[in-house]
């Protein structure tokens, strides 16, 4: 996960620096390389695509983790429904029996302090008779026999209480034996905390799993970042539609006034030419005139003083013409020197724009990509729910298996029906990837294989539950383990893997797979429940060991491409 958020970050990193160098254009007025900008866009685009490719892939574990959680969830219930109900049982047995024991402790406490009473009030009449018989007070003692009846009533009551005090002990064994038995009971429940402490373990993959999905739905956060990358990279190629266009429009009005430069360098170099002609035949006839005037004598002096000046000024016409022929010369190397690069520009300005409909065509079918991602985490999302619902029920219940059957079912069922969705659009998204990118055929196999092998368990399931009815063609896929899709590829690929340990290990995991799906379809059209409940444990283990050896060998085989 952290390398679909790292590539993420650099994805958005280089959008934000695409988006900080036009500001800097506009701020500044001053022009980025083209070039640079060109290869920003492609980065971008790269990562975003990369990004997006990990992100579809990095969910697999979390759907494995899933499917265990739910099966073992699914057994453990099964298992301790027997033994809460036993525990309950013996607990309804016990309520009466304590009861019973209490209400017959209070009637002896009672009796007993009847008894004590009786005992204290004939004391105190004695007491009272003789303390009246010091004052001479006639009083009118009882007889004898009223002494007689009243500790015959004493003893009466005291042996009562013997009686009931032993009554009493044997109901105190009772309390010991019960109690002896709530030890057992206790055992028993301990056995039923073991077990509990066996689901709490599947809960808390579950709660695991959960987790995970919650992990890897930050995807979820990254396939909106980079749809706002798409987004971002299409107003980029949007704004650098017009932008390449009036950059090539410039290129070619470099190129048509660097023509017209070297044209008109070309009739300068040409005047120069002229003119340098031109000093040289006023120079010849400078030179024809100072003969001249030598000859007229003192008369020519004068004439021989303009010869000279035309002659020094015929001179200085020649070099400056060669300075203009010198200059005009360089200023045609500039401006060829420029002249290569601008048509060398235009060229790929020219290509660029040609290729620019094409990646943007592209970058549409990231974006549909990035679409189904989205759908596919928010089908995973819809997991969530379900799944900490039932977490919660088990969790927070004072009795482990207080969910009825009937609730966990439920929700059993709509979990299935969910991932059933979430699958199928992982399969089409899947199928668009491995069209559009460049992933291998070995992994596009393996990816058929896995779905293909969880579909026909699904079906399975779906035959019993009476949803479909299964065509004599798939009775014979699940009598025979080499027609069904994961069997041809097997055995198409027997010679090429047959080195790899877990592809070896595979073909006993698959046979047993069917053998016992042959087995649940035989004993569900007899009826016996135990057979098929017993077999199913069997079948979805053993889909979790096919996925599993799938995954190494998949593993195995990329780091072997790696190496080559």
């Amino acid at each position: 996960m952290k390398k679909v958020e790292g590539w993420i970050t650099i994805s958005l990193i280089l959008v934000i620096s695409l988006i900080l160098v036009d500001l800097f254009e506009l701020l500044t007025q001053v022009k980025i390389s083209n070039e640079i900008l060109v290869i920003l866009n492609s980065l971008i685009l790269v990562l975003a695509a990369s990004s997006l490719l990990v992100s579809l892939f990095v969910n697999r574990q979390s759907s494995k983790n899933l499917n265990e959680s739910i099966k073992k969830l699914s057994s453990f219930i099964e298992r301790e429904k027997k033994i809460e109900t036993t525990f309950i049982d013996i607990q309804r047995e016990l309520i009466p029996l304590i009861t019973v024991i209490n209400s017959t402790i209070e009637k002896l406490n009672l009796l007993k302090n009847i008894s004590e009473g009786v005992e204290k009030t004939s004391e105190d009449y004695k007491n009272i008779l003789k303390e009246l018989s010091k004052f001479n007070i006639d009083v009118e003692i009882p007889d004898q026999e009223g002494y007689e009846m009243l500790d015959a009533l004493k003893k009466g009551i005291l042996n009562t209480f013997k009686t009931f005090l032993g009554i009493s002990s044997n109901f105190v064994l009772t309390i010991s034996n019960s109690l002896n038995l709530n030890r057992e009971v206790d055992n028993l429940s301990e056995g039923i905390k073991q077990q509990r402490e066996k689901i709490m373990s599947a809960i808390q993959l579950l709660a695991s799993s959960i987790e995970t999905l919650k992990t890897n739905l930050k995807i979820q956060e990254g396939a909106s970042g980079i749809q706002k990358s798409i987004q971002l990279l299409s107003e980029v190629f949007s704004a650098s539609a017009p932008r390449i266009q009036s950059i090539s429009s410039k290129l070619n009005e470099i190129e048509s006034s660097s023509d017209s430069l070297i044209k008109e360098i070309k009739e300068v170099s040409d005047m120069s030419g002229n003119i340098k002609e031109i000093s040289e035949q006023t120079l010849l006839l400078s030179m024809n005139a100072l003969i001249e005037s030598s000859k007229a004598g003192e008369y020519g002096k004068g004439f021989a003083v303009i010869a000279d000046e035309i002659r020094q000024l015929s001179v200085s016409i020649s070099s400056l013409s060669d300075n203009i022929s010198s200059k005009t010369s360089s200023m045609r190397g500039n401006v060829n020197k420029i002249l290569i690069p601008t048509k060398d520009s235009k060229e790929e300005i020219k290509y660029l724009s040609s290729n620019l409909a094409s990646l943007v065509k592209e970058l549409e079918g990231v974006e549909e990509i990035s679409r189904g991602l989205l759908e596919s985490t928010n089908s995973l999302m819809s997991l969530i729910v379900p799944l900490e619902k039932v977490k919660e029920e088990i969790v927070n219940s004072t009795n482990v298996l207080s969910m009825s059957e009937q609730e966990f079912e439920s929700i059993k069922k709509e979990i299935k029906q969910r991932i059933i969705s979430t699958l199928r659009v992982v399969v089409g998204q899947g199928e668009k990837i491995f069209k559009r990118f460049n992933v291998s055929w070995l992994s596009k196999q393996i990816f058929d294989a896995k779905v293909g092998h969880i579909l026909f368990m699904l079906k399975i399931e779906d035959y019993m539950e009476g949803k479909v009815v299964l065509s004599e063609r798939e009775k014979e896929e699940v009598s025979d383990y080499t027609i069904c899709s994961l069997g041809k590829w097997y055995y198409s690929s027997k010679e090429k893997y047959s080195n790899i340990p877990a592809f070896t290990k595979l073909e006993k995991v698959h046979k047993e797979f069917h053998e016992n799906s042959k087995r649940v379809l035989e004993f569900f059209d007899k009826g016996d429940k135990g057979k098929v409940m017993e077999l199913l444990g069997k079948i979805e283990y053993s889909s979790l060991d096919i996925i599993s050896l799938l995954d190494e060998i998949e593993k195995e085989l990329s780091t072997h491409e790696n190496a080559e």
